[in-house]
């Protein structure tokens, strides 16, 4: 029985991206894909860090954006980036039996879990620009259920 390999899918917040190959891509045929019946992932807006007032729910199709792109977003739906906060979910297709290692590159908070298992837990304060990181053990599943808490520290 061989090994599994490792992949490397790495995440930018506030320079935000989702995965190495399409973030949330709309077809289920690359690493970093998000399949449901609608493409991306559903984005729950908060006012407010911390995850402390829903105040929208829309449909990004990927997370793969720079900060000023992020705020631009934010401000277009009509909420005010700066003191924001938001919360992404679906699923996101991963080489089975792969190990996965998953980084962040940010300036604000974040948290990820995949499959309800907490991956990734930089909830510090902190506006320096910096890499948050975690492994995602392999598994014979394809899809997985991705959470990511985000906020923006200015």
């Amino acid at each position: 029985m061989r090994a599994p390999a490792s992949r490397s899918i790495v995440m930018l917040v506030a320079c935000l991206a989702l995965a190495g190959a399409p973030a949330c891509g709309p077809t289920d045929d690359s690493i970093g894909a998000v399949f449901t019946t609608e493409t991306g992932l559903t984005a729950e807006y908060f006012d407010g860090l911390s995850l402390q007032r829903r105040s929208g729910t829309y449909r990004d199709a990927d997370i793969d954006f720079e900060g000023w792109e992020l705020n631009g977003r934010i401000e277009s739906r009509g909420h005010r980036a700066g003191t924001f906060s938001i919360r992404w979910s679906g699923q996101m297709r991963f080489e089975p039996d792969e190990a996965t290692v998953v980084s962040f590159e940010l300036r604000g908070r974040v948290r990820l879990w995949i499959d309800g298992e907490l991956i990734i837990d930089d909830w510090a304060d902190g506006g320096d620009l910096r890499e948050a990181w975690g492994f995602v053990p392999a598994s014979e599943d394809e899809w997985r259920t991705l959470r990511i808490d985000w906020d923006q520290v200015d």
